[in-house]
């Protein structure tokens, strides 16, 4: 627990509050290094032409990103990609 360090160590004069918070299991991928993080997590990707895929990500090299979907693995190269960020089925 860091919050009795802090009150024997206060980091600002007077009262304060300590909140923590985390990203989420949802989180956008924006760089390769991102989608390298995230190889077996579900992924929602949106493509520049507007196409959506979802699935397992699986695998990513150079810049294609293969994602395992329900109609078998789809290679996506990352510069067509408009947006993507994992997601948490129920």
């Amino acid at each position: 627990m860091i919050s009795p360090l802090l009150d024997l160590n206060p980091p600002v004069r007077g009262d304060y509050n300590l909140e923590v918070s985390s990203p989420g299991i949802e989180r956008r991928l924006k760089k390769l290094s991102h989608f390298q993080k995230s190889i077996g997590e579900m992924v929602l990707i949106v493509l520049d032409d507007g196409a959506q895929i979802r699935g397992k990500l699986k695998d990513v090299k150079d810049s294609t990103i293969v994602v395992e979907t329900k109609n078998g693995d789809k290679k996506i190269d990352f510069n067509t990609i408009a947006t993507a960020k994992t997601y948490f089925e129920w």
